[in-house]
């Protein structure tokens, strides 16, 4: 909490945990001055999976499609986010979503990937922009890279690999006909991590 009130600059005058993520400690705390905050940590793991949700959000957050938590601070082992309430989801609210990400997806790139490598929940992935064929960009540092990933960690048997060899004759052919320019995606969008905001508006956000 001491960090807490270096970073803000004032008294937190209460703290309380939110559910929804899996591999952190989510909390919603309040100020003296009556600010609300959303604060997610991660102490002792020595990696950058803050910084890199932050640097994901702030890139979305630029272009201003649709509403993002704005990010107020973030180090290795904190991330601080405006604290939005929620609200009624509107009739028109899933058109609302759609119509938001088409925007977003306006945003484009000559390469897949990001500027920086990150992680899907907990794990490392390959993200830095080297390829401009979506298929062999999803292949190789998509599904490829997780297989080695759960390969090297003990939980690929012989039914696994023999299905996933398969499975790699059928990729070019289940993909055929998606290829499209790069777009600013969210990377990990499912009903946890987005929520309905106080104006019945879609709000996007991340929880690990």
């Amino acid at each position: 909490m001491k960090k807490l009130e270096e970073i803000l600059k004032e008294k937190v005058i209460s703290s309380s945990s939110i559910g929804g993520g899996c591999i952190a400690d989510s909390k919603k705390i309040k100020t003296e001055s009556g600010k609300e905050y959303f604060v997610k940590s991660y102490f002792g793991t020595g990696n950058s999976i803050l910084r890199n949700e932050a640097n994901g959000l702030r890139e979305i957050e630029k272009t201003g499609a649709i509403k993002i938590p704005h990010v107020v601070f973030y180090d290795d082992e904190i991330l601080i986010l405006e604290f939005i309430n929620t609200g009624n989801r509107k009739k028109d609210f899933s058109e609302i979503f759609g119509r938001q990400f088409a925007e977003m997806h306006k945003f484009t790139s000559d390469k897949f990937g990001f500027y920086e490598n990150n992680f899907i929940g907990s794990n490392p992935q390959i993200n830095l922009p080297q390829k401009n064929n979506w298929f062999e960009f999803y292949w190789e540092y998509r599904l490829l890279f997780q297989y080695k990933l759960a390969e090297k960690n003990g939980y690929v048997n012989s039914g696994f690999r023999k299905s996933f060899i398969e499975f790699e004759k059928l990729v070019p052919k289940i993909l055929n006909g998606s290829e499209a320019k790069p777009s600013l995606l969210h990377g990990d969008l499912w009903s946890g991590n987005f929520m309905i905001g106080e104006n019945g508006e879609p709000v996007l956000f991340n929880i690990l």
